[in-house]
């Protein structure tokens, strides 16, 4: 969890984030935080080839009388947890 502490310079600026106060190096705490959180999910290559497949076909088949519903979006979501 990132941690600002916004001094009243400009609005809505912080000059300290997780104790960083150079602006040069709080984007790399951004990236480095986000590289962290999302490259620590396990998951199967063959898997998510498996899907982009799958999307990049649905996605091709899609015309404007297409509807996604709250349902269908609940049932690919739940199909991802294994």
């Amino acid at each position: 969890m990132l941690h600002c502490i916004c001094i009243p310079s400009k609005a809505g600026i912080c000059d300290i984030v997780d104790g960083v106060g150079n602006c040069s190096y709080i984007p790399k705490l951004f990236a480095d935080k986000y590289e962290k959180r999302y490259s620590s999910v396990p998951y199967d290559h063959d898997d998510m080839a498996s899907l982009k497949v799958e999307i990049t076909s649905a996605v091709e088949e899609y015309n404007e009388e297409c509807v996604v519903s709250l349902n269908d979006v609940v049932e690919g979501v739940t199909s991802l947890k294994h």
